[in-house]
């Protein structure tokens, strides 16, 4: 998986890759505020053959990026100074994705099979499948997000295991008229979200697009935050803005048509569930919907 993520730059360092798996828990049994030191003396002091000093050092400063991200301040060997600004930014990169590795194999064999790193069109997708997508949570996202920081032609994302598991389905279920302000017209949008799996999906945070009668209408977000439970269903609120030019459209039809035009529109709604993981379920849904009285969504 870490080399999926940063691929060696030749064998050597690809030795090396393999070399740091190998040693990446030497030092678990050492109380946390010591592994640093720990596992940076394990390998620099240690005979190891056939790596030379600069290869120590390369190890030892993924190790210690293993156990602790900002740790370059503890160091006052000057040992670093065998390594170009380059490889150390490298070590640390490798190390930032071996915390990712461990935080979500627990550092346990037979866990990381579940989890898998994938291209997708200007980033990267780590997901979780099957027993694996339980280990989604904070620490996770936290640790994809220093990873990403210090990798920055990286965009890493979890999907907290959304390949191969069944799409949300969400559906308007109701849109009722707000106050609105100058030119606007606003609106509350009330999605029903349905969980086909046996897996609870946390969200955090909202966006839409609606279409009425083939036609952009509007657009809002929130910031919401909540969970879908497994094989269950939720109602989120969603505000939602609408133009002028927007509104404009729809009262002209029903000026041509009469009122009896907004009993049953069809729309189309697009948009996305953003997770606390960084994963993002994207939907897309179509019906009919009945409409407020316009007026009603004037100041």
């Amino acid at each position: 998986m870490v080399k999926t993520v940063l691929p060696p730059v030749d064998a050597a360092e690809d030795r090396l890759i393999e070399a740091a798996a190998r040693l990446v828990d030497v030092n678990w049994r050492t109380h946390p505020d010591y592994r640093v030191a720990g596992g940076w003396e394990a390998v620099t002091r240690t005979t190891i053959t056939d790596i030379g000093h600069a290869g120590r050092v390369f190890l030892g400063a993924i190790l210690s990026t293993r156990y602790k991200r900002s740790w370059r301040g503890q160091d006052r060997s000057r040992m670093l100074d065998l390594l170009a600004s380059e490889a150390i930014d490298r070590a640390v990169r490798f190390g930032l994705a071996f915390r990712v590795g461990a935080v979500l194999s627990g550092s346990a064999p037979g866990v990381l099979p579940g989890c898998r790193v994938v291209h997708a069109p200007g980033r990267l997708e780590l997901v979780l499948e099957g027993p694996a997508a339980r280990l989604a949570g904070e620490e996770v996202d936290k640790r994809l997000r220093h990873l990403a920081g210090a990798a920055p032609l990286l965009l890493l994302s979890a999907c907290a295991g959304l390949s191969g598991r069944d799409p949300l389905k969400v559906d308007l279920a109701g849109l009722d008229a707000l106050p609105g302000e100058s030119m606007e017209w606003r609106f509350m949008l009330k999605l029903r979200v349905q969980n086909p799996n046996d897996a609870t999906f946390v969200y955090d945070g909202v966006a839409i697009d609606l279409e009425l009668r083939g036609q952009s209408f509007g657009s809002g977000v929130s910031d919401a935050r909540g969970s879908v439970p497994r094989f269950g269903e939720t109602v989120i609120a969603v505000p939602m803005t609408v133009s002028a030019l927007a509104m404009a459209r729809q009262l002209f039809r029903l000026l041509r048509e009469g009122e009896a035009s907004l009993q049953q529109v069809d729309y189309v709604l697009r948009g996305k569930l953003s997770g606390p993981q960084l994963g993002v379920a994207r939907f897309e849904s179509r019906g009919e919907v009945a409409l407020p009285r316009v007026a009603a969504a004037r100041p």
